[in-house]
């Protein structure tokens, strides 16, 4: 019978781990269908000839009764490939399937269309591309999940209703998308050229969609932001707003809370009567509304801008998504806030320069990474009024395509852009957006940034808020500092010359550029272009001999870290024989270097002239000359200032990533006296306010590592009752981290802890090796219990295990570094928190150790606060909420062994504490939790 046309195969399959050499196939299922709907279906389990991984089971319910009387996959190997034939294979990730059936002799000829690749590519409002996600933006019913065929109907019905969107596109937009693809093997294409009835004649020029049809904003206009205009607010304003927002229906289940109103009145006078405030507002406190309630009041009747500063994007987007528009609802009807003006601002990097994506276009790409920014931002630039990409859910391994795409040049919004002039550039807007705001919410990165280039970047203010402040330092430090690794110097390298031709590269795109000018152009321009190709060449081997000899240098003083070997270039370091090599290496480079700086200055000079002359249109290179040369300069500086001279001023180190990456770096000593000249004594009034800023209920640390002087203090408490919600655990009987036993008794607790709770549970490392010990000693007896263990680094990205917990509360979820703050899981998926050892820094750290030197006491005074803070970071992972329940295990028996454990123990909220053996933390956990779901159970009758 014959197949009608527009037939297609949705395959999927479940296999016993994710590397096609040495796991195994245990189901495969598949769905002929057309855009009508199924026609056939085939299923089967297939035996892999070991046993189902636990986690495995978890996921998919299938167990080793069910494959032990499946067919082999050699015994259905025929009857799948008579099934799909040579039709169109679809799926989601689908290439992670053929690659199994490909190790199995399993080939499947037909055209491959991913569901995953497509929804990236054509729909740019989509927030999540896993089938789940796409499922759910499509209003698909998706009930079964991680089953062959299941899986695989829901991929048909997913790639259904994205063809069905490609078919509403502009047909100019698949054309285009054709045309950037030719050269490059792109699976897309079949499909494509089904929807337009064919094969299309494409030319390499640009196609029928011009810049000016798909980016239709209105010009920005000037903005003034308004004066003051409301009356001056008198005390206690913002909390009596606040203490009303109860019938606003603002604020869902609205508490009074008392911390609250009395930071809201702190701040609120620091605005009034400007001085500098810090408040450590612990979980629960409402600390957000309390800043941005006297903030916005201040703000209009002062006619005086307030900067809001948080470190991280999930703070960001709660405060623009959530709590501004509870704002505006606990404020309506406030003289002068009905013309409330907040935006967002962000770095360079995150906006599309329309120039840069304008020349991309002129010539095809040479990767499918490039050509997928490509087609995403021809999709994209049409809805987009930010051209913010945020809005794209770009991933971190496309961030390169992206950066070349991007604002960063220095200097674009005063040269002679087009889009500049006629107000349509993305950054223009949002510099003016931010300039006519009253609330401006930036992060730490840009607030920082600002101060380091001496103000400029941000809009002028003179108030403001550091949400998160106990990251301040670390992100001064990284402000003020300088890294470059190789990968970088390759990719700077890059942006003037690729080795094989590719967007982004300045020579290339210069050159043409010149192709499509019809002006005379003289050799000057031509002649530079190949100088620079030469001397790109020659950089590489010289790059590659100095990052060879930082690599050597590593090896040679043979110290390793848990995450990257780190060695910090002290007075001893410099002394060393390999030193004088690594010198003669770098002056060769800095040669190198030098000469492309001078090239790129006289070939900015040569573009500008050309331009003027209208020999060719010269705005995108002259603006890439431009950064490139001030690149150089950087680089070349900052490189000269670690190699040639030793500043006591400044922490330098090299450091190998777990990724192979070889980095050069340098910091300031101390951020203190720049902040505070910077910032502390130029600011009316910085608040600075986080859950965790003070050590045994001291600021001093704080105070000293940012250099701000004389604040006010505010140390308010969690409003959530911790004696009820929260049983800190502490063993009696455990060995001290550096004694022996102590790793084997860990993961003896760990494993009880986990069990009692029945998952649940996130457990906190100080180091990857503690944690892959315990991870491999206790996995297999969890899993037994019927506990799936998933570890940061070994089983998915944190979001990945974050969600799988939430997904399936019998879990054990182990982390290092970014587990011990930012995790929220409210409710009873997480009610186990196990704090495997007190997180002191690594003392070889190159910062940590320069550092510990400017104090007299370097344990006390530096070490200890870091580590308290950082504990209390972690401690708060467990009650997020007011509902929330649960148990605090501390394995480390320093907190009561030694007199600064007493330190640690009062920073905590005054929850219920017991001490006892470590026999008994299993049944003290269980009791516990068993105690609260008790209270927490309905009333009977």
């Amino acid at each position: 019978m014959a197949v009608p046309a527009e037939t297609y195969i949705a395959l999927d399959l479940e296999t016993t781990g994710t590397n096609p050499q040495n796991d195994r196939i245990i189901e495969i299922g598949a769905v002929r269908f057309t855009p009508e709907g199924v026609s056939e279906s085939f299923q089967t389990y297939v035996n892999p000839g070991r046993t189902l991984p636990y986690r495995v089971h978890v996921l998919t319910g299938i167990n080793d009764d069910d494959l032990r009387k499946a067919p082999p996959l050699a015994a259905v190997a025929a009857d799948l490939e008579r099934f799909v034939g040579s039709l169109p294979i679809v799926g989601q990730s689908v290439d992670f399937d053929l690659a199994f059936l490909k190790q199995n002799s399993i080939h499947l000829p037909g055209a491959v269309y991913d569901t995953f690749e497509l929804a990236s590519l054509y729909l740019p409002e989509a927030r999540d591309y896993g089938l789940k996600g796409l499922a759910e933006f499509f209003a698909i019913p998706f009930a079964i999940r991680h089953r062959a065929e299941a899986d695989a109907r829901a991929a048909a019905d997913v790639f259904l209703a994205l063809r069905h969107r490609l078919k509403e596109l502009p047909r100019a937009i698949l054309e285009e998308s054709l045309r950037l693809s030719i050269g490059l093997e792109w699976q897309p294409r079949g499909l494509l050229e089904e929807l337009l009835g064919g094969p299309q004649l494409l030319f390499q020029s640009i196609g029928g969609l011009a810049l000016e049809e798909m980016v239709t904003l209105p010009p920005a206009e000037s903005e003034e932001r308004a004066g003051p205009r409301a009356p001056v607010i008198s005390a206690g304003t913002s909390a009596r707003y606040l203490r009303n927002a109860g019938g606003t229906e603002a604020i869902e289940d609205f508490e009074d809370r008392p911390q609250q109103l009395q930071m809201a009145a702190a701040v609120e006078a620091a605005f009034s009567e400007p001085h500098h405030l810090l408040v450590e507002a612990g979980t629960g406190t409402g600390k957000s509304l309390a800043y941005l309630v006297p903030a916005a009041l201040h703000a209009v009747a002062r006619g005086e801008r307030v900067v809001v500063s948080t470190d991280t994007i999930n703070l960001q987007e709660q405060l623009t998504g959530k709590d501004i528009p509870a704002l505006r609802k606990i404020l309506a009807g406030a003289p002068g806030l009905g013309g409330l003006r907040t935006t967002t601002m962000k770095g360079r990097r995150n906006y599309l320069c329309l120039l840069r994506w304008a020349q991309a276009r002129r010539e095809p790409p040479s990767t499918t990474a490039e050509l997928a920014m490509l087609i995403r931002l021809l999709v994209w630039a049409p809805r987009t009024q930010t051209g913010d990409r945020a809005e794209l859910n770009i991933s971190q391994g496309e961030d390169v395509a992206w950066s070349r795409l991007s604002a960063q040049n220095e200097n674009c919004l005063s040269g002679p852009c087009q889009y500049v002039k006629q107000g349509t550039c993305f950054l223009l807007r949002a510099r003016r957006r931010a300039e006519a705001s009253d609330i401006l919410v930036v992060n730490h990165s840009l607030l920082l940034a600002d101060l380091a280039a001496d103000g400029g970047v941000l809009p002028q203010y003179q108030y403001l808020v550091a949400d998160e402040a106990h990251n301040l330092e670390e992100e001064a430090t990284n402000a003020f500092g300088f890294e470059t690794s190789r990968n970088g110097f390759d990719e700077f390298l890059d942006s003037i010359a690729m080795e094989r031709p590719r967007f982004g590269g300045l020579v290339a795109s210069t050159r043409a550029a010149m192709r499509s000018g019809k002006g005379t152009i003289d050799n000057t321009v031509p002649g530079l272009l190949d100088a620079l190709d030469g001397l790109v060449a020659r950089a590489r081997p010289a790059a590659d001999t100095f990052f060879d000899g930082l690599a050597r240098l590593l090896l040679e003083a043979g110290t390793e870290g848990e995450t990257e070997r780190r060695i910090g270039l002290t007075g001893g370091t410099r002394a060393q024989p390999g030193w004088s090599r690594l010198e003669i290496s770098w002056d060769n480079m800095a040669a190198i270097l030098y000469e492309i700086e001078e090239k790129l200055l006289k070939l900015f000079r040569g573009l500008v002239e050309a331009h003027s002359a209208g020999a060719f249109d010269a705005e995108t290179a002259t603006l890439q000359v431009d950064a490139a040369a001030g690149a150089c300069q950087e680089l070349t500086a900052g490189v000269s200032a670690i190699m040639e001279r030793h500043d006591p001023e400044r922490v330098c180190w090299i450091a190998q990533t777990r990724r192979g990456d070889v980095e050069l770096s340098s910091a300031p000593l101390s951020v203190s006296g720049t902040l505070r000249a910077r910032l502390f004594d130029q600011k009316s009034s910085v608040i600075l306010t986080s859950a965790t800023l003070t050590a045994g209920g001291d600021f001093s640390y704080l105070k000293d590592t940012l250099g701000v002087e004389g604040p006010e203090e505010l140390l308010l408490g969690s409003p959530f009752d911790f004696e009820r919600s929260a049983l800190l655990l502490l063993p009696t009987d455990f060995p001290e981290p550096a004694e022996a036993g102590y790793q084997q008794a860990c993961d003896a607790a760990v494993l009880d802890l986990a069990s009692a709770a029945g998952g649940r549970s996130l457990a906190l490392f100080t180091s990857h090796s503690a944690l892959r010990a315990t991870y491999h000693s206790i996995r297999g007896r969890l899993e037994e219990q019927g506990i799936q263990v998933l570890a940061q680094g070994l089983d998915g990205s944190a979001k990945q295990l974050i969600s799988a917990l939430r997904e399936n509360h019998r879990t054990l979820l182990m982390g290092t570094a970014s587990f011990w703050e930012g995790v929220d899981i409210a409710g009873e998926a997480l009610s186990m928190l196990i704090i495997a050892k007190l997180p002191f820094p690594v003392p070889t750290d190159p910062i940590f150790a320069a550092r510990s030197e400017l104090y007299e006491d370097p344990f006390n005074e530096f070490a200890l606060p870091q580590a308290v803070l950082r504990f209390k970071q972690g401690f708060g992972r467990l009650i997020r909420h007011r509902d929330d329940r649960g148990v605090v295990a501390a394995l480390d028996r320093r907190l009561m062994s030694r007199s600064y454990g007493s330190v640690f123990l009062q920073s905590l909220p005054p929850c219920t504490q017991r001490r006892l053996p470590s026999r008994s933390l299993g049944d003290a956990a269980a009791a516990w939790l068993g105690a609260v779901a008790e209270s927490s159970a309905p009333a009977a009758g």
